[in-house]
């Protein structure tokens, strides 16, 4: 398994009439095809990778499209995006390059929330997966058992640890307010901690416009 030392968060917008998807495929042209092509011929080496989440549906188009590039040296954001739109062909173009940590040291994309908010709880979810030999997989959730505060930095130390080890402005990712409750449906929060939906939002809300507040105030 390949170990990387810098993560790239690069959104992109692209026409897709002559390809085939983002997905890189066999013997048909491929966004991510493209993209690899033209960071091999920037970077003079293969040592890198890029992950996006996209089908494989031809002639599709996107306005806003994200994937991320693992690669083992540190790069200029500023020059990484003027390069791409220097050689990137007309219909794909580079809207911005951010630096992120790559969230692969979280146990999940959600866990550091439920950890560090008040009233959160991890509950069997009301959904199960499927993994890649099809057998059917449990999965967890956050639950509201209680009021929801702040009272710590939720993403606070992944930001001071992203900006010390770069000289770029670190991008920190949250997950969506709809995680806290999403999962579990209808039974997402425990009887009697909130009289209606509506006051369980103000609270989230509030949750989120203190944590964004203070990483800007830290400058993310």
């Amino acid at each position: 398994m390949a170990s990387w030392n810098h993560y790239y968060l690069v959104r992109i917008e692209f026409l897709g009439f002559r390809y085939h998807g983002w997905q890189k495929q066999e013997k048909l042209p491929s966004v991510q095809g493209m993209v690899d092509k033209t960071l091999l011929f920037l970077l003079d080496h293969s040592n890198f990778k890029t992950l996006g989440c996209g089908r494989t549906d031809a002639k599709v188009s996107a306005d806003d499209f994200a994937f991320e590039l693992f690669i083992n040296e540190e790069l200029s954001p500023k020059q990484l995006l003027f390069n791409l739109n220097a050689n990137l062909p007309a219909d794909i173009r580079a809207k911005s390059v951010m630096v992120t940590d790559g969230e692969f040291r979280r146990s999940s994309y959600w866990a550091h929330f439920v950890e560090r908010i008040d009233g959160l709880e991890v509950r069997e979810a009301s959904f199960k997966f499927h993994d890649d030999h099809g057998h059917e997989v449990d999965f967890t959730a956050p639950f509201v058992a209680a009021p929801v505060r702040r009272t710590q930095s939720v993403s606070g130390g992944e930001f001071d640890f992203l900006n010390s080890v770069t000289s770029a402005t670190p991008k920190i990712t949250m997950p969506s307010p709809a995680t806290m409750h999403f999962y579990r449906l209808g039974n997402s929060i425990a009887e009697g901690v909130y009289s209606n939906e509506e006051t369980y939002y103000e609270d989230l809300a509030k949750v989120y416009a203190e944590e964004i507040a203070d990483l800007a105030a830290a400058g993310c």
